[in-house]
C-alpha cells in the first residue's frame, strides 16, 4: 500500500516546494555533499600521517577508494578504465560544478525524479549509474524534503553560489516550478515567459534583501540618517512596483474604476507623510483610503 501511494505522489509530479514538509535526517546541518566532504577529510588527516576515524557510511568508504586514485594520474587512468561511471561522476562533481550537465542532473534530483524514470519520461540521457552516484555523494537531500529553510540555506544562498548563476537559476526553477523548465533553463539559458517573471520576482526580492543588509551591516550611520535613506530607498521600490502594476493593466487591457484607484493609492504611497497632509489641518490622511472615496463620489455625482 505504501509503494502504492509514494507512486502516486511520483505520477502527480509535484514540485518540491508544494511537498509536505519532512525532517528526517540524521544530521540536521550535514550539507548536500556531506559524503564526499567526509572522504576528502579522511585523505586529507592521512596525508597528515593522522589516524583517522573509519567512517561507519559504506558510501563515504567507497568515495575515499575512488578519490584516492582519482587524484593520482596513472590510477585515474585504471579507474577510468575499470569504473568509468565512478571517475566521470567524480569530474562532474569535482571540476565540472558549473556545467549544464551538473545544472540538468540537480534540477531532476531536487525534484525526487528516479533515476529509471529520467529517459523514458524526462528525456534525459544521464547514466542511471552516474545519476545515482552523484546524488549520493554530491547531492544527498535524505530526509529533508520541502524544509525550505535548510533548502535556501544549502541550495539557494548567494554567498555559496555567487559564481553558479546556470546552478542557482535551474535548481530555483527545478524547486519552485518543475524539473522539466529546469533543466530545460541549464541546458538552452532562455527560460519561457511565465519562469522569466518569477526569476524576476527572486531576484528583485533578493536585491531588496542585500540593500537592507548593507545599510544594516555595512554602513555606520546615525538611525535619522539610515531612517530617511531607507525611507528614500522603499519609495523608489514602491513607484516602481506602481509603474509596472499601470504597465501590467496596460497590457491586459480595460479594469474596473475600484481597481484603477486601488493601483493610484499605491502610487501615491510612495509620496511622504508630510505630501499627504490635509491643507488646513494638521492630520494626515495615513490609510490613503481618499480616492477610493472620491472617485465614488463622482460616480454617485455623475
Amino acid at each position: 500500500m505504501a509503494d502504492t501511494a509514494i507512486e502516486l505522489i511520483e505520477a502527480q509530479d509535484i514540485i518540491q516546494a508544494e511537498r509536505p514538509p519532512e525532517m528526517t535526517r540524521e544530521v540536521f546541518l550535514s550539507p548536500p555533499d556531506w559524503r564526499y566532504l567526509a572522504a576528502q577529510q579522511y585523505l586529507e588527516e592521512e596525508r597528515c600521517g593522522k589516524t583517522p576515524m573509519i567512517p561507519t557510511d559504506p558510501m563515504v568508504l567507497f568515495a575515499i577508494r575512488a578519490l584516492r586514485a582519482y587524484r593520482k594520474l596513472p590510477n585515474r587512468l585504471v579507474l577510468d578504465a575499470m569504473w568509468k561511471d565512478v571517475s566521470e561522476t567524480l569530474r562532474l562533481g569535482i571540476s565540472m560544478r558549473r556545467s549544464a550537465i551538473v545544472a540538468e542532473m540537480e534540477a531532476h534530483l531536487l525534484a525526487g525524479h528516479k533515476a529509471d524514470r529520467l529517459a523514458k519520461d524526462y528525456s534525459c540521457v544521464i547514466p542511471p549509474m552516474m545519476y545515482q552516484l552523484y546524488n549520493k555523494l554530491f547531492f544527498d537531500l535524505t530526509g529533508i524534503t520541502a524544509v525550505h529553510s535548510w533548502i535556501h540555506t544549502f541550495l539557494f544562498s548567494p554567498e555559496r553560489y555567487f559564481n553558479d548563476q546556470t546552478l542557482l537559476r535551474a535548481r530555483l526553477i527545478a524547486y519552485y516550478q518543475s524539473a522539466d523548465k529546469g533543466a530545460k533553463a541549464a541546458i538552452f539559458g532562455e527560460p519561457d515567459s511565465e519562469t522569466a517573471a518569477f526569476l524576476k520576482k527572486v531576484g528583485s526580492n533578493e536585491r531588496q534583501k542585500q540593500l537592507f543588509d548593507y545599510m544594516a551591516k555595512n554602513m555606520r550611520l546615525p538611525i535619522e540618517i539610515y531612517a530617511t535613506t531607507m525611507e528614500t530607498a522603499l519609495k523608489s521600490m514602491t513607484e516602481r512596483d506602481f509603474q509596472e502594476h499601470m504597465r501590467d493593466r496596460d497590457e491586459a487591457g480595460s479594469e474596473s474604476l475600484e481597481s484603477l484607484a486601488k493601483g493610484i493609492e499605491l502610487g501615491i504611497r510612495a509620496y511622504s507623510q508630510s505630501e499627504l497632509s490635509t491643507s488646513g489641518s494638521s492630520s494626515s490622511d495615513f490609510t490613503n483610503q481618499f480616492t477610493e472615496i472620491l472617485t465614488k463620489k463622482e460616480q454617485a455625482d455623475g
